[in-house]
């Protein structure tokens, strides 16, 4: 579906180290939580956590600019190329445009109504905005185990997204 761009080709590096720093990312919190989820102050492997994050973050906006450039024919898009990076760092645009940017993606990609895009997007909000900041401080440690579920499903729920629309995209591309 689509005219393809000569001599673009969808990185399949770009989407596949993003849907693994993403599981890096998520896997250790959950079974942290998991374990520790009844035990007041135990310690945390948040410097672990920051790295694969930063990976994540930094693949996944690699992957969304890609995907955004070459889906720019086909669709509407709300936002420049450049914002798929931009987005993610200006604060207070960063609670809406990123996903405005996937679900325009995932539009021009041929898939309709974004509803999963939209639980991606609530799910990482949920688990990475609004978790930390009112949850992490609770002297009840089930809302942590909340949030890291929440993250869990973020991560599944992008690595679907990032596959569904590599795979698209890909079929765009000219017979070589």
């Amino acid at each position: 579906m689509g005219i393809p761009i000569p001599g673009w080709q969808q990185p399949p590096f770009v989407a596949i180290t993003t849907q693994v720093f993403i599981g890096l990312t998520a896997l250790p919190d959950v079974l942290y939580e998991i374990q520790y989820a009844t035990v007041p102050d135990s310690p945390s492997p948040w410097h672990n956590r920051v790295v694969w994050a930063g990976m994540a973050a930094v693949t996944f906006m690699a992957w969304l600019w890609s995907a955004r450039r070459r889906s720019a024919g086909h669709g509407r898009h709300r936002r420049a190329l450049a914002w798929a990076f931009g987005a993610w760092l200006v604060p207070g645009i960063n609670l809406v445009w990123p996903y405005q940017l996937v679900a325009d993606v995932w539009q021009a990609a041929g898939f309709g109504r974004p509803t999963i895009v939209r639980w991606w997007w609530a799910t990482f909000l949920f688990s990475f905005v609004l978790g930390p900041a009112v949850l992490w401080n609770l002297p009840v440690r089930w809302p942590v185990l909340l949030c890291a579920v929440a993250e869990a499903v973020a991560a599944v729920l992008a690595v679907v997204i990032v596959r569904r629309i590599t795979a698209e995209l890909s079929r765009w591309l000219p017979n070589t």
